[in-house]
């Protein structure tokens, strides 16, 4: 069976549904009794067997252990292709029945993004707290603009002392191409030198 990927912890009742056939009657037939010697059988003994038919139910019981459990409640995630070091909000929420130490989020990265900030810290995290953290990405300059999912887990520390991955929590990106405004102060650099050229060389040209 499949347990569902955010199941509660408990006792799910089941039940188990078997149709069959079984052994009702057996008829046996002979047309006399011969003895001789002292021995004695059965003259055309045969033998035939009636099958039934029976539905049955047998329930069985199927129980989730507790344990953590996250799911991210909130993400805010606009890059900008060729952005460096731009922040990515994201807040876990633990919606399993135990707490747990000493968890880190962290992230799968993959081309067009890069990081050397792609861990962050969470701590204690109890059962129905939430803790919202910050990484900081590079965005390549000729990334593609369109939405990307970046893979995220927590690594953490149980009840028992062992430590444990999370499953795989897909974080939403979205990827904008370089906004125009970038371009502008160049723009603006450029026009300065060329209007300050005109007038240099307009001054030049009266002193001449």
């Amino acid at each position: 069976i499949k347990i569902g990927e955010h199941a509660p912890a408990g006792e799910y009742p089941l039940h188990l549904n078997m149709t069959y056939d079984y052994q009702d009657n057996v008829r046996v037939y002979a047309s006399k009794l011969v003895t001789e010697g002292g021995t004695s059988t059965f003259s055309n003994y045969r033998v035939s067997y009636v099958y039934q038919k029976a539905n049955q139910t047998v329930p069985v019981t199927i129980r989730v252990k507790k344990q953590a459990d996250f799911v991210i409640q909130n993400t805010t995630a606009e890059l900008m292709a060729g952005g460096k070091k731009q922040e990515i909000h994201a807040t876990y929420k633990n919606i399993g029945e135990d707490p747990v130490r000493d968890a880190v989020a962290r992230l799968s990265i993959f081309k067009p993004f890069s990081s050397t900030d792609d861990q962050a810290f969470i701590g204690n995290l109890e059962p129905g707290n939430e803790t919202t953290v910050i990484f900081r990405m590079d965005v390549d300059s000729d990334a593609t603009p369109k939405d990307y999912g970046i893979s995220s887990e927590i690594k953490y520390t149980d009840v028992n002392g062992d430590t444990v991955i999370s499953e795989s929590m897909k974080i939403p990106v979205v990827v904008k191409a370089a906004s125009s405004s970038l371009l502008l102060p160049a723009v603006i650099v450029l026009i300065i030198i060329v209007a300050a050229g005109g007038y240099m060389y307009r001054k030049k040209q009266k002193k001449a």
